[in-house]
């Protein structure tokens, strides 16, 4: 109840730091749902679709505006330019909270659920929570690519992964847009055995980076243990 203690009933999504879903600058806050009633509006377009491709308008910035006071609001400041903005991708809560909200949004197959999930947040506050600190829900960022962008480390091969710089274990970690780069590099940290099908060996990898890059990359991807001997052992 860490999360909802000031919104009993309210189901948590996690945070990121990208904003916003190409249906979302067709649409200003506000607009998908009557917040005296609960009943949809309009509906959000389907996102890269036809007619609905992403605009950098005035639409978005009210957006990222909304998502700013209500992380400056809800973290007292920290988290005024981080991961602020709602991911539709991660959803936990009571089952009746869950239902409830299901019911409200009456979403659309063809709709945009970030889109709507977010107008939700804008007209009934008290019916979402985002995780920002990452406590709950993790998200590594492949727009950062594989050495910024995936951010949870091992301090020894038997302990849970955190987050390097909010230093959180979160429960779940998500690896949004195809970052399979990184889910290999989890993978091994913790001792499995991935595909490889995305990631070359530790050398090549390693290789593709400058000298000082690399020494951290490889100190990055070995958590502190020997991964070579791991690996023979396994």
């Amino acid at each position: 109840n860490k999360l909802t203690k000031d919104a009993l009933r309210a189901v948590v999504m996690s945070a990121v730091d990208q904003c916003c879903a190409p249906a979302m600058s067709h649409a200003n806050p506000g607009d998908y749902f009557d917040a005296s009633t609960g009943a949809r509006k309009s509906r959000a377009c389907s996102s890269g679709k036809e007619g609905c491709e992403y605009e950098d308008n005035e639409s978005i910035s009210q957006w990222k505006e909304f998502m700013k006071e209500v992380a400056l609001d809800k973290t007292a400041g920290d988290e005024e330019y981080d991961s602020v903005y709602l991911n539709a991708g991660i959803v936990a809560g009571y089952p009746q909270d869950l239902i409830k909200m299901l019911d409200i949004i009456d979403i659309q197959s063809s709709e945009d659920d970030q889109a709507v999930l977010s107008g939700l947040m804008y007209s009934f506050p008290d019916m979402i929570v985002l995780d920002y600190n990452q406590e709950m829900f993790g998200n590594n960022q492949v727009h950062k690519g594989l050495v910024d962008g995936c951010v949870f480390e091992q301090h020894d091969h038997e302990m849970p992964l955190y987050h390097n710089k909010k230093m959180t274990q979160p429960m779940i970690l998500q690896t949004p847009g195809r970052f399979y780069g990184c889910l290999d590099v989890l993978i091994e940290i913790l001792g499995g055995e991935s595909h490889r099908r995305y990631l070359m060996s530790w050398e090549e990898l390693a290789d593709e980076f400058e000298d000082e890059d690399r020494q951290l990359f490889t100190e990055f991807l070995t958590g502190g243990f020997n991964v070579a001997a791991s690996e023979e052992e396994a």
